[in-house]
């Protein structure tokens, strides 16, 4: 009886100390707020754009997924978003300190939505 006690016991205290964060706990897991991992941007430099669609250098594939321009300092000047070759997503554009300047939207490469840019 005493082992059968002493077994529940130790699960009892095994479960709530390495008891993993729900998504209705008040403490958030570690890390970043959104948890998703940052993923470097292409150069832009290295696509080419045939016929209004952007490809990969090397080979015939269309280009998606983020690129971007840098200012000479490695701070991203533009940011791009492509599926299929075309824009698709969000552009935004960054002053020399990492300031967004203007946000544009586009849908299968055409303007889209709402376009907000920031005066200084």
């Amino acid at each position: 009886m005493k082992t059968l006690l002493s077994i529940v016991l130790a699960l009892f205290i095994s479960s709530t100390l390495f008891a993993q964060n729900s998504k209705n706990s008040k403490t958030p897991a570690p890390g970043p707020k959104d948890q998703s991992v940052y993923v470097k941007p292409i150069d832009r430099n290295s696509l080419v754009k045939k016929d209004s669609l952007y490809y990969y250098k090397k080979g015939d594939s269309l280009f998606s997924g983020k690129c971007a321009e840098f200012w000479p300092n490695n701070f991203v000047k533009v940011m791009y978003n492509y599926k299929s070759g075309k824009l698709n997503g969000s552009v935004t554009y960054f002053d020399e300190k990492g300031n967004v300047g203007r946000r544009e939207s586009y849908k299968e490469g055409k303007p889209f939505g709402v376009w907000t840019a920031t005066i200084r």
